[in-house]
């Protein structure tokens, strides 16, 4: 990892390495876009599984192996299911024998693992890949996410570890629109208390809760932003002339979420009714298309009980087409985030569906940066589908009063969000211009000689 006076390499981590989830899709598409704009002449390396949904996704950057990266800041590698025995110990308990060793004594540890490849492997083709970006890297960054917390420990102490590793060799590194929290797991906390504050920039997707947790983790506030989600920029500028006249459709059925199947039906029927009786079509809006949640097969069960609505159907690949369609709603409902944002952005009144602590923090934090024209509902309610029949009509009645309203808090956190960019952008520019100063003075520096001549130092 190295510094130079103009930025060659870029390394971003991102939420969602095969790339199906269509938000996360859109903040890495934001960020590419960003980095390239700030970085004309860099490569943005983009660590993902899946390396042609990558060029489908984002054509101008340069994919670098999911695999590769767990090779080197995973646990486990070395030891196998032995791993396991020493979470218990106080040293290797946050990320196994291989981070105590890549802590202290990493070339011991990049022998090892190479050896344990084996000779021309697929896998030491991907872990010698990695190596070589994370080498080159000049900035590493994490895009949009919110995987700082509870349920998410499996993706978050890895990211954390490259952020640490990459600050601890002097490259400068940063987060862009992250959730932060709900966080109660004593390891994650620890890892994040020792991480986060090294970050030269922390920009947060919502001010409602993120910032106080930062401060409390140790995050100093000169560092510490509030932007709104960065996929804000991306809906909020095909946004249409006019307010349309769907009903757009999400629930995330997810862990996470903590939503199973039995509320489909009854959301699906609430909706239904209520479509048919304003004489709207159902739009459907699926964001996760993976194996933690698949909102095209829940959406599809949903809109098989609408009876008497019209249902749109098209395909949506790419979050430009989803962005498309939610512009064409009146209202969205939705348990899933990225639908939220994807409407508000275009000024389309939203009520979000949340259970899980962390479904209803991050979607309260969305409504707080929209302000009126986002209701957020708890599934949990004994009489929740009445709120829901009664948050509906209040939107749709109201929606056209508050689209402006929407719009100005979108280009507000647009704003925001380009501010931080750029504030990265010169840290990067001046860092390494200062390196490259530092450097041309040693070159320049006159050798010192002794009296008689010989160079200082020198022997025979």
């Amino acid at each position: 990892m190295h510094a130079l006076a103009e930025p060659g390499h870029v390394l971003v981590d991102c939420g969602d390495y095969e790339l199906g989830n269509l938000g996360d899709v859109a903040m890495l598409q934001v960020t590419v876009q960003r980095l390239r704009d700030h970085f004309p002449g860099a490569s943005i390396d983009v660590i993902t599984r899946d390396p042609a949904a990558l060029a489908r996704h984002c054509p101008s950057a340069r994919a670098v192996p999911y695999d590769g990266r767990q090779l080197w800041f995973g646990r486990g590698m070395l030891l196998g299911r032995a791993d396991r025995g020493l979470q218990r110990t106080s040293l290797c308990r946050e990320a196994g024998v291989e981070g105590a060793m890549r802590r202290h004594c990493a070339p011991v540890l990049e022998r090892l693992v190479r050896v344990r490849l084996g000779r021309d492997s697929a896998e030491l083709v991907a872990f010698n890949t990695f190596m070589t970006a994370l080498r080159a890297a000049d900035a590493v960054v994490v895009c949009g996410a919110g995987g700082v917390t509870d349920h998410a420990r499996k993706w978050a102490v890895p990211v954390l570890a490259l952020l640490e590793y990459a600050h601890g060799h002097g490259v400068p590194t940063a987060m862009f629109g992250h959730g932060l929290g709900p966080l109660t797991d004593r390891d994650l906390t620890r890892v994040a208390a020792r991480v986060l504050p090294t970050l030269d920039l922390f920009a947060l997707r919502e001010g409602r809760a993120g910032p106080s947790l930062a401060r409390a983790l140790g995050v100093d506030p000169s560092r510490l932003l509030v932007t709104g989600d960065d996929a804000i920029d991306l809906a909020h500028a095909e946004r249409p002339e006019s307010l349309g006249g769907c009903v757009g459709v999400n629930l995330r059925v997810a862990r996470s979420a903590d939503v199973d199947e039995r509320y489909i039906d009854m959301i699906g029927r609430v909706v239904s009714r209520f479509a048919a009786a304003h004489d709207a079509p159902l739009a459907g809006l699926p964001i996760g298309r993976g194996k933690a949640s698949d909102d095209v097969r829940t959406i599809q069960r949903m809109l098989a009980v609408a009876d008497g609505a019209r249902v749109i159907e098209r395909p949506l690949e790419t979050p430009r087409a989803l962005i498309e369609q939610a512009g064409q709603c009146r209202i969205v409902v939705t348990g899933a985030y990225h639908a939220a944002v994807f409407a508000l952005a275009q000024g389309v009144s939203t009520v979000c569906l949340a259970r899980s602590n962390y479904f209803r923090e991050k979607l309260l934090g969305l409504a707080a940066q929209f302000g009126t024209g986002c209701t957020v509902i708890d599934l949990s309610a004994d009489d929740v589908a009445d709120q829901l029949e009664r948050a509906m009509e209040q939107a749709w009645q109201s929606a056209p009063a508050l689209r402006q309203s929407l719009f100005d808090a979108a280009s507000r956190q647009v704003a925001a969000s380009r501010s931080a960019y750029r504030r990265f952008s010169d840290m990067v520019a001046d860092r390494a211009m200062r390196g490259a100063r530092i450097t041309a003075q040693h070159e320049r520096a006159p050798i010192r000689r002794d009296v008689a001549g010989t160079p200082a130092g020198g022997g025979k």
